[in-house]
């Protein structure tokens, strides 16, 4: 008898950490910066004339001299000319309004900051506990990073999936090792428009996902996806392009995301006995994954991933797929076959 399936669909839990954000004073005064304004980055004590408090008390110590401190959304930008003690004396490059509780970005920052911060500690098990199957890790800097989160995914029990967030300038710079460890990255635009400016945003977006797709690590793109349909039933041309079968018995998943690496043209449909698993795959670039029950044979999984294509996938009868197998089932890393049959 073929193994049963399950009609339901996975559905795969992301959990974003925070990460290390730095904030002005919850009594900054709003002003206006223009260009050539000099102002005072400090880390403690009341705001003076042209002084600016940050909720970190050693935030000097993160300034080089190649740092930029970006403000809010991205402006007011200003230069890092000097640090005095616990001063750091800038000069505004760009106008923009300063207020309350605005979001404080340090380019090019000292790695003083912890990756994983108390909170983010605490949300990291609430999100083992929920059944995290992605945890994504905000301001990346380095495979280190990574490789901490990981470490503390495996202590909680937990074999979630990590998925590194390319928004600091260093990250980019530092792309190959953090590809080389990480399950997946995303393109965060937003913070990394703020960092390095909007016009370095494109190339960045451009230059990761090639990079991604060619050592087959998944990649998601992310902030203001198709934003007009906010209000809008359709996407625009611009936001179309922007955005824009195999069937492949898996134990682990490594077959429909070796198969996703190539950017194939038509679906790629997973199926699954264990749903964390399929849960896993759900961001993989193609692929549909589906729950199916343990076969006893490698000819009852051939008959239910036929059935399931045809039940589950839509897939019309006759129609001729590519599917692949092992000659145990069950067994990672066994895939030796590969055969053209058709949806009966």
């Amino acid at each position: 008898m073929p193994p049963p399936y399950i009609g339901c669909s996975p559905v795969g839990l992301l959990f974003d950490l925070q990460g290390p954000k730095r904030r002005l004073a919850a009594d900054t005064a709003t002003r206006t910066l223009r260009p050539g304004n000099a102002v005072v980055f400090r880390g403690s004590g009341r705001a003076g004339a042209n002084e600016l408090i940050v909720d970190y008390a050693d935030f000097p110590s993160l300034v080089t001299d190649r740092s930029d401190i970006v403000i809010g959304d991205g402006v007011p930008r200003c230069a890092a000319e000097e640090v005095e003690g616990d001063r750091v004396l800038a000069r505004a490059m760009t106008s923009g309004a300063v207020s309350a509780r605005k979001g404080v970005n340090v380019t090019y920052a000292r790695p003083n900051l912890p990756a994983i911060t108390d909170k983010d500690a605490a949300d990291l098990a609430v999100a083992v506990e929920a059944g995290a199957d992605f945890v994504a890790l905000s301001f990346v800097r380095g495979a280190a990073d990574i490789l901490n989160l990981r470490d503390r995914l495996r202590g909680l029990g937990s074999p979630a999936r990590t998925i590194e967030k390319i928004e600091k300038i260093e990250a980019h710079e530092h792309l190959d090792e953090i590809l080389a460890v990480s399950d997946g990255v995303m393109v965060a635009r937003g913070d990394y428009g703020v960092e390095a400016g909007m016009a370095r945003v494109p190339l960045m977006q451009k230059d990761t996902i090639a990079r991604a797709t060619n050592v087959g690590k998944l990649v998601i793109t992310a902030t203001q996806m198709l934003e007009s349909m906010i209000h809008p039933p359709e996407p625009t041309r611009a936001e179309a392009v922007d955005v824009a079968a195999l069937i492949i018995p898996t134990a682990t998943g490594g077959g429909p995301r070796t198969g996703a690496k190539y950017r194939s043209d038509r679906p790629i449909i997973a199926l699954a006995d264990d749903p964390v698993v399929c849960n896993q795959l759900m961001l993989e670039w193609g692929v549909h994954p589906i729950t199916l029950g343990p076969a006893d044979s490698v000819d009852a999984l051939v008959e239910c991933a036929l059935l399931a294509g045809r039940d589950l996938a839509g897939l019309p009868s006759g129609a001729r797929v590519v599917l692949t197998a092992g000659r145990r089932t069950r067994t990672p890393g066994a895939t030796s076959l590969i055969m053209v049959r058709e949806i009966p």
